[in-house]
Order: C-alpha cells, then sequence, then structure tokens
C-alpha cells in the first residue's frame, strides 16, 4: 500500500464537512461525493486514499480505491464504476486486491455503479440542499422557522413559507432548505423531487441523517 502523491482531477467539490475540496475523475464520482458529504453518518471520508500493489502474472500492477469512508465505525473502499465498464474479468485482479486489503482489516469494498447513485430522487435533492447549506441563517429566523413548525404543524414548505412570512414567503424558502440539510427539518428526499409541496416536519424524523443508498449496505 502506498500513498497517493498526485491525480488528474477533472474537478473539485467544496466539501463542508471536511472543510476542503475534494478531487474527483468522473462525474458518477463527483455525485457520490454529494451522497458521502450529506451523509450524518459518515464521519469522514477521502478520495483515492492510496494504492494497492498486486500481480497480474509476471507484471506489478497498481490499483487506487476511488474512495474510503468511515460509518458507524465501519472502514469501506468504494470503487466507482458506470454500468458499462463493470468488467469484472478485466477487474477481477485489482478488486480482489482491494477486497484482500479489506479482509485482512475488517474492513468493507463496495463496487458502486450510478444505477444506486442516481436511483430515485435522492441525488438530486440532496444537489439542491446543497445549494442552500452554506448560507448564512440568523439565529432568530431558525428559532421562527421551528416555532411555526411546532406550533402550526404546516403540512408542506409552502405552509410553513406562509406561516412564517406572510407578506413574503418567498423570502422563507433559503433559510427552510438550509434547515433541511443541517436536520433541524426533514424532507423525505426518496419519493420525489423537493417543491413547495414537499411535506415538512422536524428535523427527528426517521432516516433524515441518510444520504448513501441504503442498498450500499445491505
Amino acid at each position: 500500500m502506498t500513498a497517493v502523491t498526485m491525480s488528474r482531477w477533472v474537478g473539485k467539490f467544496p466539501s463542508l464537512k471536511l472543510g476542503r475540496m475534494v478531487g474527483y475523475q468522473s462525474l458518477i464520482e463527483r455525485d457520490f461525493i454529494y451522497l458521502l458529504d450529506f451523509d450524518a453518518t459518515v464521519t469522514t471520508y477521502a478520495e483515492q486514499p492510496f494504492s494497492l500493489h498486486y500481480k497480474d502474472g509476471s507484471k506489478q500492477r497498481r490499483y487506487t480505491p476511488d474512495f474510503s469512508f468511515t460509518r458507524h465505525n465501519q472502514t469501506y473502499l468504494v470503487e466507482c464504476k458506470h454500468h458499462d465498464f463493470m468488467q469484472p474479468e478485466e477487474n477481477r485482479l485489482k478488486w480482489a486486491a482491494a477486497q484482500q486489503w479489506c479482509d485482512e482489516r475488517g474492513a468493507v469494498f463496495v463496487v458502486v455503479t450510478e444505477a444506486a447513485i442516481r436511483a430515485g430522487h435522492r441525488l438530486e435533492n440532496v444537489k439542491l440542499l446543497t445549494d442552500y447549506a452554506r448560507y448564512a441563517v440568523a439565529e432568530s429566523t431558525q428559532i421562527d422557522i421551528l416555532q411555526a413548525v411546532t406550533r402550526a404543524a404546516p403540512r408542506t414548505v409552502a405552509d410553513l413559507m406562509m406561516a412564517v412570512s406572510p407578506a413574503h414567503p418567498q423570502t422563507a424558502i433559503t433559510p427552510i432548505l438550509h434547515m433541511v440539510y443541517h436536520r433541524q427539518l426533514f424532507i423525505p428526499l426518496d419519493e420525489a423531487a423537493i417543491t413547495v409541496s414537499s411535506p415538512v416536519m422536524l428535523g427527528q424524523a426517521s432516516g433524515c441523517q441518510a444520504g448513501l443508498p441504503a442498498g450500499l449496505f445491505a
């Protein structure tokens, strides 16, 4: 195992969780970063954390996993792959090297495709919430919103916008979505795209911390 010293990134993602730019080499990797950064059960993660060496006949080769992350004190190694390029036989040796590394350390190796990452509405909703995550929201505004949810039990985002700012309800959308990202409020992410018709409630709802697809841990 060796450290990765450099790579040619396609782009970089400004991680709120890590407080730094995270490099990625494909759009599938970028989308996976959105989910890693949003998932509150993921305590830390790293792109291209290290390289593993393995033998291919008489040749010495190197494989670098796309990500490592820690969730519930469990370490995961991840390869992000488009389903068109899975080619198990071609990847057999390098993935076997990753599996061996994990077996020796009690870690888990997972190959994730775009189908798992982009299933349903979760990813697009997480992207939307991420756009609002960095806005500064006054504490007084947060208190007003939480009191409105508690007092009137609004059923939708639109109801909450009207309860908080009857004269200018559109001004409430930024703090509401900011608070959903930061788990003060909860909107279901899987069933439909987030709109003003989406149900909203306090952030203690079951599953409100999840970002990664549940099937990844099956």
